[in-house]
């Protein structure tokens, strides 16, 4: 069994440091550490038909939005205007964020489940174990809330629900499910005052790591 993963920057995962990519151009640049990693150089032979095929891109006009959203970033430093029917690409990858840290590490699995989970998949579970500290006795797990968790990763927020359910479904993300308490308060116009408890989001590595690719 392959112990592959795939290390990505925290600031790519999480917006941050002026870093703004949607999903989709995180799948990508996720796609291209993967040939970084199995080519062992920086400038990577991209097969954007396979890649396409794999993800679901379905015009080039979206593909070249997303290598373009990546050079504007900085995270590649070549600028991609056509694609070749036939020829590969060659992409550098940005040497500044190759082995930036803090980062983090998911197993290649998820690469084998985008049909089941989609780019959004992909990018809520890189950022939940973002959030979490495994080598610490904290807590264990990502207590984000709804709209932080959209603007650190563009998923749109209205869609975050639906994601949850499907990664849960696929058996690798945990949700414990907090709603609004009592506080047994009450403001000035006599209204019990609640509090509000983010949802508990734990991904489930062992269960990504002994995923079925053939599934």
């Amino acid at each position: 069994m392959s112990k592959y993963r795939v290390l990505i920057p925290d600031c790519i995962v999480r917006n941050e440091e002026g870093i703004k990519i949607n999903p989709k151009a995180f799948c990508l640049y996720y796609y291209l550490k993967i040939l970084y990693d199995k080519q062992k150089k920086r400038k990577v032979e991209f097969n954007h038909n396979k890649f396409m095929f794999k993800f679901g891109i379905k015009s080039n006009t979206t593909l070249k939005s997303m290598l373009k959203s990546l050079y504007d970033n900085s995270l590649i430093n070549t600028e991609i205007t056509q694609l070749n029917r036939h020829d590969n690409l060659i992409i550098e990858l940005n040497d500044k964020y190759i082995m930036k840290k803090p980062f983090t590490l998911m197993h290649i699995n998820l690469y084998y489940m985008v049909n089941k989970i989609g780019c959004d998949g992909i990018r809520l579970m890189y950022y939940y174990e973002s959030r979490i500290n495994r080598n610490k006795d904290s807590h264990q797990f990502c207590f984000t809330g709804v709209r932080r968790i959209s603007a650190e990763t563009k998923v749109n927020k209205n869609k975050i629900n639906d994601v949850n359910r499907n990664l849960k479904k696929s058996k690798i993300l945990k949700i414990e499910c907090h709603g609004l308490e009592n506080t047994y308060e009450y403001d000035e116009f006599d209204q019990e005052i609640k509090s509000r408890y983010n949802n508990h989001y734990v991904p489930l590595l062992d269960k990504i790591e002994k995923f079925n690719v053939q599934e």
